[in-house]
């Protein structure tokens, strides 16, 4: 195997489409192989071109683009107003004035002759070739210290290359594309009985294996559809292993998935798959008469799709990268530090990467046959679907449901409670070329109900200007400065982080610019007036009852709330109706649990490089030498372990140096959702 994906086309931003020149650009993600190989994978490339010239213009495949996207552009929703603002002043600068609404959206003439003059400037002699990898850094002599510190190198194209690729032998293993089959016709709007016209989702079906949420659109009346489906197993979260193999798996799925669900993606539809500590999610949305096709496309690979020998170590070595490239950067590995001290069954990325390159696709085979046979699906069906067809999604998941899950089992998620008193963890970057520290003051709360989040909500809108004027405009910290209303779990908590340069501020004074933060907030709540706080509360009540604008918003909303398994459909009404009845003395109140004696407190902190002149804010992702990443001593080619470190600017405060004899000292909230 050469390449994992390919791509092809011109982007509307101005640099590949524009009045003075037209780049057609076709980018391949390439495997190791591939790297070796890249001289075939080009003679492909240009074989796959040749033999559109020999086709020519083939006018059906205009015609089923034509009626794709008319379509499309017949029943699109209204999307966010600044993108839209922005799409058409691009298109102002290309399209003549009738067509700046229209142009990029729908196909006009059919013009062969225009056709066969692009294909012709598809040259072998009128192309650039671009090659990015870590491996051809010998090839690479030149830098633009001005300009980017990236070195780079530049040779000319071999004309034996050239004259292979102006006429390259036949291959038989390439063929244009099928008439494609996944394109709607049937755009009726489904009738339904009026109990179950719904405002909201409601439980249509629910046994021990399977729950079905459906919910007839009755507002958009477009004739589109999304189902969700969320696959739950105690295995996801059993190991470190079992959240490797499962990222694994998501991989092996996206990729395989490619080609069998091209035609329906070109036609309008989507999907999208990831894995949790819960299991695993899918989603697909599109039109509604062929949606059941590319429902049947995702289900088949859940529970048939397999991994062969060749493909595994290049998904895990794909995931490895993804990992690495997450864990590289202080503001993930911030995260992971949090989630590593409150979540009992948290499994770290590092944790996970240091073991990945262990796995085998034996260890997969293994892993899916229990996985599939321990699972617990929760189904949302929302839009043009009757009842009958929402059914058949969920028969058609249950058939493939073979084992009974006991609710014992289940993963729940919970949460490590936190002493009243400040801590503080500390761990050097992974990238120890970045000199950006990151820092989360973590304060947490209790079990959450309604109005306790709507309360941290208000909080959190009202602490986000002055946390952004004064640790950013004033004190200057980083550029990265956010304030955030949590609930973790079902467990209430605030936070505020700063990203900022490790030359420029040490830990402990930005940690005591956000505490000195936190006090002077308080004065603010003090002095604010009964006026200030009704207008703060309007504010959150005209947000929360601003109307979706597409059918998509209205089911995220639903589907978040059948991910966190709290199913309350109906959480913004009542959070409305508290949020009328509160005071300014409520917030008051609430927010004193977040200071002095009260607080329970603990800031995460990861130290950039203090001896590193950081270009700007943002890391890169390539793999830093491994000699000055913070890896472990004893393994360090391949693992990369949180080590907490103690810092001597805290005397006064609690060091977590050990987080799993820290946790195996701390009790559990109980399982806990927010449902009322």
């Amino acid at each position: 195997m050469n390449q994992l994906t390919v791509e092809s086309g011109h982007s509307y931003n101005g640099f590949e489409l524009n009045t003075t020149a037209t780049q057609f650009v076709v980018n391949l993600t390439l495997t190791d192989s591939g790297l070796e190989q890249f001289e075939e994978v080009l003679l492909t490339v240009f074989q796959y071109i040749h033999l559109l010239k020999s086709k020519g213009p083939q006018k059906h495949y205009f015609d089923e683009m034509k009626i794709v996207e008319e379509t499309k552009f017949r029943f699109k929703e209204k999307g966010d107003a600044m993108d839209y603002v922005e799409k058409v002043s691009e298109n102002m600068q290309i399209f003549s004035p009738e067509d700046v609404l229209t142009g990029r959206d729908l196909m006009y003439e059919y013009d062969p002759e225009l056709i066969v003059k692009c294909l012709a400037d598809l040259r072998a002699d009128n192309c650039c070739i671009f090659l990015s990898s870590k491996q051809l850094s010998d090839k690479c002599d030149r830098q633009d210290i001005k300009w980017s510190p990236v070195k780079y190198g530049v040779a000319e194209i071999k004309p034996e290359w050239i004259q292979k690729w102006q006429d390259p032998p036949k291959n038989p293993d390439l063929c244009l594309p099928q008439p494609n089959k996944s394109i709607a016709t049937d755009f009726t709007i489904a009738e339904v009985e009026a109990k179950y016209c719904t405002k909201h989702p409601i439980t249509l079906s629910e046994n021990e294996l399977c729950t079905l949420y459906y919910k007839k659109d009755m507002k958009f009346k477009v004739p589109k559809a999304y189902v969700c489906v969320q696959l739950m197993s105690p295995l996801a979260s059993q190991s470190v292993k079992s959240q490797g193999l499962l990222k694994i798996f998501e991989a092996v799925m996206c990729h395989k998935l490619d080609a069998p669900t091209y035609p329906a993606i070109m036609a309008g539809f989507d999907y999208s798959i990831n894995v949790d500590d819960t299991g695993l999610k899918f989603k697909v949305n599109g039109f509604n008469q062929k949606l059941p096709e590319l429902f049947d496309l995702l289900l088949t690979a859940v529970f048939d799709y397999a991994c062969n020998d060749e493909l595994f170590p290049i998904m895990r070595n794909k995931v490895k990268r993804e990992i690495f490239n997450a864990i590289i950067r202080p503001s993930e590995l911030v995260r992971i530090l949090r989630f590593s001290v409150i979540d009992p069954h948290y499994r770290p990325a590092p944790e996970i990467y240091s073991t990945i390159d262990s796995l085998t696709n034996e260890d997969l085979r293994h892993f899916l046959t229990e996985f599939r046979q321990s699972i617990k699906a929760d189904i949302l069906v929302v839009g043009n679907v009757t009842s009958k067809e929402a059914t058949w999604y969920k028969e058609r998941v249950e058939s493939n449901l073979c084992g009974k899950v006991e609710p014992s089992k289940m993963y729940q998620r919970r949460l490590y409670q936190i002493p009243k008193q400040w801590s503080y963890c500390q761990t050097n970057s992974f990238n120890m070329e970045d000199a950006n520290s990151s820092i989360t003051v973590y304060l947490q709360s209790d079990p959450g109900d309604i109005r306790s989040t709507v309360i941290n909500e208000l909080l959190d809108l009202r602490m986000q200007e002055p946390c952004f004027d004064v640790l950013r405009t004033q004190l200057q910290l980083g550029y990265t400065v956010y304030c955030q209303n949590l609930v973790t779990n079902g467990i209430m908590g605030l936070a505020v982080t700063v990203q900022f340069q490790a030359q420029k501020f040490a830990m402990h004074e930005v940690d005591n610019h956000v505490e000195d933060f936190l006090n002077k907030f308080k004065e603010i709540l003090d002095e604010m007036s009964k006026e200030e706080f009704d207008t703060l509360v309007e504010s959150l009540i005209a947000a929360k009852l601003t109307e979706d604008t597409q059918l998509e918003e209205e089911v995220n909303r639903y589907w978040g709330e059948c991910k966190e398994q709290n199913y309350v459909f109906d959480r913004l009404e009542k959070e409305v109706a508290v949020l009328r009845m509160l005071t300014v003395e409520d917030l008051r109140n609430w927010y004193k649990q977040y200071l002095g004696e009260n607080q329970k407190r603990i800031s995460f902190q990861v130290l950039g490089n203090a001896e590193v002149e950081q270009v700007d804010g943002k890391g890169d992702e390539v793999e830093p030498p491994q000699k000055k990443a913070n890896t472990d001593k004893c393994n360090r080619e391949q693992s990369y372990v949180v080590r907490p470190v103690k810092d001597c600017n805290y005397p006064d405060h609690q060091c977590i140096s050990d987080i799993q004899h820290l946790r195996s000292k701390l009790t559990m909230f109980d399982y806990h959702c927010i449902t009322k």
